[in-house]
């Protein structure tokens, strides 16, 4: 019973959150959603919202990545990771 419950669920969100440095300027966070945008299948931006930046100043830049493949993620990551201002992503499934 249960098991038909769960097969009823649509699934879980998935998302990589960017993590910025504490200097790190709104533009830069901007920069970052506009730079990664498209660079990989089945991954999509979602919007900083006014006043995101001042409530969570080092993680408002979010990709869902519902979807995407593990070659779809690191396309995702390496795009993120070389941008400045960003030390760190975090893919919400991983349990490590």
């Amino acid at each position: 019973m249960v098991l038909a419950g769960a097969a009823g669920c649509k699934g879980t969100q998935r998302e990589v959150i960017v993590f910025f440095a504490a200097d790190a300027t709104q533009a830069d966070h901007e920069n970052v959603l506009k730079a990664c945008t498209g660079v990989a299948k089945h991954t999509s931006p979602e919007p900083i919202t006014a006043g995101t930046h001042r409530v969570a100043p080092t993680s408002d830049v979010r990709f869902r990545i519902d979807n995407a493949n593990d070659r779809d993620i690191a396309r995702l990551e390496a795009c993120l990771t070389k941008q400045p201002g960003v030390v760190g992503v975090q893919d919400t499934m991983d349990t490590t």
